[in-house]
C-alpha cells in the first residue's frame, strides 16, 4: 500500500492495469487530495514519463473543468501524482447507481445540460492544442452538490504544436478506451489523428449516458 509522507491514505477509489488511485488528505492543512500510483515500482521509462508529462499538461492548462493539479512526487522508483479532490464521482459510478435504482440511465433533462458543458469543456481543452485521447464516462467527475464537472486522467493527453497538427498512425497500438475510440486510435488503419478522435469519443460516452451501456 503506498505510504507517502504528508499524506493520510483515506481508501483505494480505483485500481488499473498500471496505476492506482487512492483519496487522501494532506496532513499540513487537511487539504483532500487524489493521489495516483504508479503500479509497477520497476520504475518503467514509459511509465514515468507517461506521469510527468500529464502533470505537466494538467499544470499547463489551468482551466476549471480539468482537475486542478497540487505536485508529483517520487516514490519507491515510481512516481505519485497529485490532483484536487473535489468530491465528486465519475459519470461512470453515476450511471451504474442510477440504472441499480431505477432501472434507467440519464433522462434527457439531466442529460443536456452535463452534455453543453462537456462540449464546452472540450473546446477549451482544444484551444490549448491538447487532445486528451481517453474521453470516457470514467474520466468525467460531477460532483451533484457544488455543480464542479471536470475531466481527469490526461496520462494519454498529447500537444499539438497548432491548431491544424494531426498525429501520424500507427499500426497495431491501440491507445485509449476501446469502447470509445474513434477508428484513428485502435492501430487497424493507419489514419492521421487530430481534435476529431476526441468527438467521436464524446459521442461514445453520450450514448452511455443516455442508454447505460457503451456503443461498443
Amino acid at each position: 500500500m503506498l505510504n507517502l509522507p504528508h499524506y493520510q491514505i483515506k481508501e483505494k477509489i480505483y485500481e488499473g492495469r498500471n496505476s492506482i488511485v487512492y483519496r487522501a488528505r494532506r496532513k499540513a492543512d487537511n487539504l483532500p487530495v487524489i493521489l495516483k500510483w504508479i503500479k509497477n515500482k520497476t520504475g518503467d521509462l514509459n511509465d514515468l514519463t507517461r506521469y510527468r508529462r500529464e502533470y505537466n499538461i494538467i499544470y499547463r492548462l489551468d482551466l476549471e473543468s480539468v482537475v486542478k493539479v497540487y505536485g508529483i512526487e517520487d516514490y519507491e522508483n515510481t512516481l505519485v501524482l497529485i490532483v484536487e479532490d473535489f468530491g465528486g464521482k465519475s459519470l461512470k459510478e453515476i450511471i451504474k447507481r442510477k440504472l441499480s435504482k431505477t432501472k434507467r440511465a440519464l433522462t434527457m433533462e439531466e442529460f443536456l445540460p452535463l452534455a453543453i458543458r462537456l462540449t464546452q469543456n472540450l473546446k477549451e481543452i482544444h484551444a490549448a492544442h491538447i487532445i486528451h485521447r481517453d474521453i470516457n464516462p470514467r474520466n468525467i467527475v460531477w460532483n451533484a452538490v457544488t455543480d464542479q464537472l471536470k475531466i481527469i486522467d490526461f496520462g494519454l493527453a498529447v500537444v499539438l504544436t497548432s491548431a491544424y497538427s494531426v498525429l501520424p498512425g500507427k499500426k497495431d497500438r491501440l491507445i485509449g478506451t476501446s469502447s470509445y475510440i474513434s477508428p484513428e486510435q485502435t492501430g487497424k488503419i493507419e489514419q492521421p489523428t487530430d481534435y476529431r478522435t476526441d468527438l467521436y469519443a464524446l459521442g461514445a460516452t453520450f450514448y452511455e449516458l443516455l442508454s447505460g451501456k457503451p456503443p461498443f
